[in-house]
């Protein structure tokens, strides 16, 4: 571009909010780093600034800015409605999220993933199967490293594959933020906490495929009523479907003049589940949109494995199975973690809570009635999810995860099931979902050790 703003403020000094201040820097424009607070990590974090011009203005808590700004980069953690979003928004300077300002300089094809569910694991198994198809492939944005970070690094690459959060959209209008293909996975409440209601959040979504000039549009089936007038290619793994991308007869395959052509049968795969189909019916779809023969993706999804902490099996030991789903953070993933392993009469005892993000639990109910025996709950909204489920599943309230698995270990019976699957963010207790997965695997190990 032949412009670009000469004073810069990056608001969140995390991992994006370092790498954009570098990348900020690099453009040789006069770059102010500020955070409310000091990061943790911040010695190691601030070492990466060495030779970077970048001032930095930690534990700000001023009513106004250090000076005046021609664009102000936030972070994802930065909510429009907190005290840095909100003295962004009356400094009167353009806002833009870090994704969205490194996409400005990004020299190789983007292409994005978002939604609700299963975005971590369709980035990676899209990454797999590119690299396994000799297409040189990096993942970034909501995992891995930020876009910025990757651009700083160069790397010799044919495609960076992007997870994009909600957070990430906000101040990603479509006009900066254009990748060469973007695929919507699916829309179920989440986060209403930050976005407050549903159709906020469902927008914030469905905006990475609004730039339809410049970006190729993959999406759910069910998404069309929301699409109405968006041309793309759609998928699903749901019965009677007519997605250009189908699951029919335990095949995932492509719809061609109205016939079902098989592209792999699903015991080639070593996933299981529905919307792990879907995950990969999703890969085969932006393939084909960005002209990349589906067939060629197939070698990779026959080696692709899902990653930690998601409906991962960690022990088993007197007939009892311990399941890590640490990963399902809304109601939507619990729900296809039950229906994944859940059998015909209810053998899952599980654990439960965390951070409140204010969503709906009914639409959980039918299922806990199926498949769950026992619910242990924990963390900061275990009394709300204690009124909600205590009428149709039997509830206890537990003081730690460590004192939610003591009892599931002694509640268990051969043929049970223990699942952390906690329908809720993890920061109440935990640094992160991985953190609370591997405590979680730790303390089954540990306990089991000792039957």
């Amino acid at each position: 571009m032949s412009h670009f703003p000469k004073n810069i403020l990056i608001l969140g000094a995390g991992s994006s909010g370092i790498a954009a201040a570098k990348l900020a820097a690099k453009q040789k424009n006069i770059v102010t780093l500020l955070d409310e607070k000091t990061p943790n990590n911040a010695n190691l974090l601030f070492k990466e600034l060495q030779g970077y011009p970048v001032q930095q203005v930690m534990n700000f808590n001023k009513k106004q800015f250090p000076d005046t700004y021609d664009l102000i980069i936030v972070s994802p953690g930065i909510a429009l409605d907190c005290k840095l979003g909100r003295l962004a928004a009356a400094s009167g300077a353009p806002i833009c999220s870090e994704l969205a300002y490194a996409a400005q300089y990004c020299p190789w094809p983007m292409l994005a993933i978002t939604g609700t569910n299963g975005k971590t694991t369709t980035v990676e198994m899209l990454t797999h199967c590119l690299n396994t198809a000799q297409k040189k492939a990096i993942a970034g944005g909501n995992i891995g490293l930020p876009l910025s970070q990757i651009i700083l690094d160069a790397p010799p690459l044919d495609y960076v594959i992007l997870e994009i959060s909600s957070f990430q959209l906000e101040q990603s209008p479509p006009e900066k933020l254009h990748p060469q293909a973007a695929a919507v996975l699916n829309i179920t409440p989440d986060h209403l906490n930050r976005h407050h209601d549903f159709e906020t959040y469902k927008q914030l979504k469905l905006s990475i495929l609004k730039n339809s000039k410049t970006t190729l549009a993959v999406y759910h089936e069910n998404l069309q009523v929301s699409l109405p007038n968006l041309h793309g290619i759609t998928f699903s793994a749901q019965p009677h479907s007519k997605a250009d991308f189908q699951y029919q007869k335990n095949a995932l395959g492509q719809q061609k003049e109205k016939k079902f052509c098989p592209l792999i049968q699903t015991d080639q795969l070593p996933f299981i589940g529905l919307h792990n189909y879907e995950n990969a019916l999703a890969v085969l779809a932006i393939a084909f949109s960005i002209g990349i023969a589906p067939e060629s993706m197939l070698p990779g999804l026959k080696t692709f494995r899902t990653g930690a902490h998601r409906i991962e099996k960690i022990a088993q030991h007197n007939g009892v199975t311990y399941i890590n789903d640490s990963k399902a953070t809304n109601v939507d993933a619990v729900i296809q973690a039950l229906l994944s392993i859940g059998k015909d009469s209810p053998k899952i005892i599980l654990i439960a809570g965390g951070v409140d993000k204010k969503c709906s639990l009914k639409e959980l109910v039918p299922y806990l009635q199926k498949f769950v025996k026992q619910i242990y709950l924990i963390g900061a909204c275990r009394d709300r999810l204690n009124q909600s489920w205590q009428t149709v599943v039997s509830t206890h309230i537990c003081e730690s995860l460590e004192d939610a698995v003591q009892h599931s270990v002694a509640t268990a019976k051969d043929g049970d099931i223990v699942l952390l699957s906690p329908a809720c963010a993890s920061q109440d207790m935990f640094k992160s979902y991985i953190e609370r997965g591997n405590v979680f695997t730790n303390v089954v190990k540990r306990m089991t050790a000792q039957l």
